[in-house]
This record gives C-alpha cells, structure tokens and sequence, in this order.
C-alpha cells in the first residue's frame, strides 16, 4: 500500500509544476483520493479495534471507488478526450494505483472478519443476512470469549 502512495507521489513530482491529472478529471481523482484515505482510515481503526461488520463496509467504498476507476478510464479512452496521450496515461495510472490500494483495503478488511468470525467475508455476510441479530451477536461473543482464553 505504501509503494502504490508512492507511486502517486512519484508521478505528481515528476510531472511538478504541470498537473498530473487533466482539469476534466481532477474532481474525479480528489475523490478517488477520499475514498482511498477513508479506507486507509478504517482499517487503521479495523487494526486497533477489529469489528467485522465494519470491516465488511470496506467493501461498499470499494465498489463506489471501481467505479470511479471505470468512469476515469471510459472518459481517457472515449473518442471525445480532448486531453493529451501523456494526460490520459498518467490518469489512468494515478487510477489504477488508487484502485489498487482500495483491492488492498479490501483484502485486510476480509483477514479482519475472518479473525474475528472464523468466516471468509462472503460467508460472514451471508450468515449475517441470514441469521437472526441477537443469535449472530451471541456467535460472536461466544468466539470473542474462545480467543480470549
């Protein structure tokens, strides 16, 4: 995760003092960039006080942040792209690092639920959707005792 915030950095330093991204697309990229530090945000939090339903949220943004990714990628490579070749590349690199880093989000969040539940994150959501609240908060509590002998 650090190599690809590095790779971000790297890409604006060497591009410094134009703009890495084109006019068009740096909303686009900003908030690609809140997504990411968001999710960087909660599995800090996730690393502290490990919670499996909120781990389980990580996946939610990162569907919203695929689909920023795509949006950014379908604007660099449609047929009305003003911008330059250069332009379009690094805004599909900036994209794909950020993208990236919410896949690596993504997958502690689903080693933090499996800690926690003893499930994959597939499962867990499932049996979540399925089972009655108070007997999955019953489960968990059972587990929580378990790993605490």
């Amino acid at each position: 995760m650090g190599a690809l915030a590095k790779h971000v950095a790297n890409t604006a330093r060497l591009r410094y003092p134009e703009e890495v991204v084109d006019k068009q697309l740096q909303s686009t990229v900003r908030e690609l960039a809140k997504m990411v530090d968001t999710m960087g945000e909660l599995i800090h939090d996730q690393l502290i006080s490990p919670d499996a339903d909120l781990a389980l949220e990580i996946n939610e943004i990162d569907d919203h942040v695929d689909e920023l990714h795509r949006y950014l990628l379908t604007t660099v490579t449609g047929k009305d792209w003003e911008g330059s070749s250069r332009a379009a590349v690094d805004a599909a690199l900036i994209g794909r690092f950020y993208e990236r880093y919410a896949d690596h989000c993504v997958n502690v969040g689903a080693r933090i639920v499996y800690l926690v539940t003893g499930l994959t994150s597939e499962v867990y959501a499932q049996s979540r959707d399925e089972t009655p609240t108070s007997e999955m908060e019953e489960r968990l509590r059972n587990l929580e005792q378990y790993w605490r002998k």
